[in-house]
């Protein structure tokens, strides 16, 4: 009875049919609702207990994942909207996945450049399910899905550190860094400091208390995470999250800053708390002291926790009050101009102190160059010791130099660094996303990069009338400022967050006319995506069978490795990587002549990969080894095990 009361007095004089029509309105929109809060946390998770999804073995069934999803939305979904930075968006992404695959025609590492395409593939496969799933009334739950996925992650991450019985797993980069499960302190950071800015954001546009008080809680946990990553790109793409927040925040600032005001004093002493824990932020120290410590942080945390969701509920009432409090213009741009003196003058005294703008640069630079050191604990996040990326971001640039419009190939900077690095330290990126797309795929992959990025910039910045869309624009935002300090695109878990409030924008931003999908367009929509989908199981058994054959090598077993590697020559013969786990395998069961053949084949794939001619040389002798071995040092010729083969000193 109480049902169809409510269905009689839906509105004055509605009919029961239009009643019914308000029902299925809203039970579309809850429909709609939880589909895209999976849809953001769901495909988070997953990569991130994966390693971050970095490995190629991960590839193939997120992107298998996103067409499913892709494929369901076409059938099941009768309308759909979409505007013009929608298509720029999607079609940038496709265009630089496409662009990374031509380039393998050019590239000094043409498998590489294979393998960064179908890493790019999974990018334009979630943004195009992204895109069908999201729709101005699911944007909330979206952006909502997220932040319950970075929770999770970072609940995970400090649970590991809090109880040692909790994570029996061995941290293969470092014991004292907070990286698991991402398996790489720095993405944690970013993960963590993403999720701080969506959820002050989301904390300022709750209706209920309840959602107020638990979406405000969560920095207390949040930031602890980040603080013991003891990354400082993190806090820095923070800070910047934060102030795109309150930029896009318009006519709501206030009530963010609110939110601030309320909750950073206990995430403020959360992180002290943690600072404050010896055992916890250094590395070596016993596992009972490590429990002790963690223990009373985690008690500290949860007390934290609920007195900050208390507090939340005082947020109308300090609302009110800093709108009391708000200066005029004058007053205003009077307090910034002193404020702006006070830092100006600060840091001319500072100079002065350190004998003068040219040595202080100097210093900086040095610094920032020198190679990566160990620098533990609490220490770090007062140095600016780049830990050789400065160096990294020279070769950058001397290869971006070299092929300024097409680039020397997707994936190639890990060999033009093994040949022009001054320093005998290893790297693979770049650590500039954007640096790295100029050395890489020259002027017109930096074009399609920074179109596809442009476009939810350009969309949050229209919608930023929205209640949403300040939490859209700071969780993107933390993205764009650490990806130009970190390889973070080669983490898929952490580029897809970034995906998720990028649609979040793109969806705020849209006409709010929906258009119905006819049969073609859905049977075209499907035809694309089976056709990818079976490109990606393609690359998907490639890409297994390869691990497969490190795995089993490693492990032992080289008949396996090389069983492995043979079916991955067959699944991926645009690659030369199974043909050097092949030689591996072979070398490692005595096989010298098939070893051989194996390298050979490697080389003729890639000739400018220094370890298929070093393989080749441990399959040789005589004349043969020399010139192998001379190939190999030319290519990397800091390599200590070249060097210790050729006798040659270290340049």
């Amino acid at each position: 009875m109480l049902l169809v009361d409510w269905l009689h007095s839906v509105s004055p004089g509605a009919s029961r049919s239009a009643a019914w029509r308000a029902v299925a309105a809203r039970s579309a929109g809850a429909r709609s609702g939880w589909s895209a809060a999976l849809v953001a946390a769901v495909p988070v998770v997953w990569l991130a207990f994966g390693q971050g999804g970095y490995f190629a073995t991960a590839w193939g069934w997120a992107t298998v994942g996103f067409l499913w999803i892709s494929a369901v939305a076409l059938v099941l979904r009768r309308t759909m909207s979409a505007g013009r930075l929608d298509g720029l968006f999607v079609g940038g992404l496709a265009a630089l996945a496409m662009w990374m695959l031509v380039s393998r025609a050019w590239s000094v590492a043409p498998s590489e450049s294979v393998l960064e395409a179908q890493r790019g593939l999974i990018y334009v496969v979630a943004g195009a399910a992204l895109v069908m799933v999201a729709d101005r009334r699911s944007v909330g739950a979206l952006l909502g899905g997220l932040l319950v996925a970075v929770a999770l992650v970072c609940a995970y991450a400090l649970a590991t550190r809090l109880f040692p019985e909790f994570d029996s797993g061995v941290r293969p980069l470092g014991s004292y860094r907070l990286a698991e499960p991402l398996g790489y302190w720095n993405a944690l950071g970013l993960l963590a400091a993403m999720g701080t800015v969506l959820a002050v954001a989301l904390a300022a546009t709750a209706t209920s208390r309840a959602a107020r008080a638990l979406v405000g809680a969560l920095p207390v946990v949040l930031l602890p995470t980040l603080y013991l990553t003891f990354g400082r790109a993190a806090w820095l793409s923070l800070a910047v999250g934060l102030a795109a927040t309150l930029v896009a925040a318009g006519g709501r600032r206030l009530s963010t800053v609110a939110v601030i005001v309320v909750v950073a004093p206990g995430s403020a002493l959360a992180v002290v708390l943690a600072a404050r824990s010896p055992a916890l932020t250094a590395a070596g120290a016993p596992a009972a002291e490590i429990a002790d410590e963690g223990w009373r942080l985690a008690a500290a945390i949860v007390a934290l926790c609920a007195l900050v969701a208390v507090g939340t509920l005082s947020l109308p009432s300090v609302t009110a009050a800093l709108g009391r409090l708000s200066l005029p213009r004058v007053r205003a741009a009077i307090a910034g101009a002193s404020l702006a003196a006070v830092l100006a003058g600060a840091m001319v005294v500072g100079v002065v102190a350190g004998g003068g703008p040219g040595r202080v640069l100097d210093r900086a630079e040095r610094s920032f160059s020198a190679p990566p050191a160990p620098i533990e604990g609490q220490r770090r996040l007062l140095t600016v010791q780049g830990q050789g990326r400065g160096e990294a971001w020279r070769v950058a640039w001397d290869a971006a130099r070299s092929r300024p419009v097409v680039g020397i190939g997707a994936g190639g900077f890990g060999q033009r660094w093994l040949a022009a690095r001054r320093q005998p330290f290893a790297f693979r990126d770049a650590h500039n996303l954007y640096l790295e797309t100029l050395a890489e795929l020259g002027a017109v992959g930096l074009a399609l990069l920074v179109g596809a990025l442009m476009a939810p910039a350009l969309a949050a910045w229209r919608a930023r009338a929205h209640p949403l869309a300040p939490a859209a624009a700071g969780g993107l935002m933390v993205y764009l400022v650490h990806a130009g300090l970190d390889w973070d695109w080669e983490m898929p878990a952490i580029t897809i967050a970034a995906l998720v409030c990028a649609v979040a924008a793109l969806a705020l931003a849209r006409p709010a006319r929906a258009h119905a999908l006819r049969w073609p367009a859905r049977a075209a929509g499907l035809t694309v995506a089976a056709a990818l989908a079976a490109l990606a199981l393609v690359g998907l058994v490639g890409n297994g069978a390869v691990g497969a054959s490190v795995a089993a090598l490693r492990a032992g077993d080289p008949v396996a490795s090389e069983r492995e590697a043979i079916r991955a020559s067959r699944w991926a013969p645009w690659s030369a990587e199974p043909w050097r786990w092949m030689g591996e395998a072979r070398l490692a069961r005595g096989d010298t002549a098939g070893a051989r053949h194996a390298f050979a084949a490697a080389v003729r794939r890639e000739p400018r990969n220094w370890t298929f001619w070093y393989g080749l040389a441990l399959a040789s002798d005589g004349v043969a080894r020399r010139a192998a071995l001379f190939h190999a040092w030319a290519l990397n010729p800091r390599g200590d095990e070249v060097r210790a083969l050729t006798d040659r000193p270290r340049r």
